[in-house]
């Protein structure tokens, strides 16, 4: 089944946030993993095994060593990355960065 997750992620207890977002980030990206990063939130889209691993590894990378906050919101309704849906996927990224 092919999903969408939208996820932000919170680290606490520290002043490098971007530090464990950038973690999170890095785990992501895999074959059959199509991401759009954004200022608030990622968007991850794929089959679902895939995506619930991907999401599962990035946040134990930054729970391992971080208090962390992490909202998720998942479909199998929403239109795919490749949709006209709005500003181009990317495959990762850093925070900070922009994405065209």
């Amino acid at each position: 089944m092919m999903l969408q997750a939208e996820i932000s992620l919170y680290p606490l207890g520290t002043d490098r946030i971007a530090e464990g977002i950038d973690t999170f980030l890095e785990r992501l990206p895999r074959p059959g993993v199509n991401l759009r990063v954004g200022n608030m939130s990622t968007i991850v889209e794929g089959e679902l095994e895939l995506v619930f691993e991907a999401v599962r590894d990035g946040f134990k990378q930054v729970a391992d060593s971080n208090a962390v906050v992490m909202v998720l919101k998942m479909s199998n309704a929403c239109p795919t990355l490749g949709a006209d849906t709005g500003p181009s996927p990317v495959s990762g990224g850093r925070v900070g960065e922009e994405h065209a």
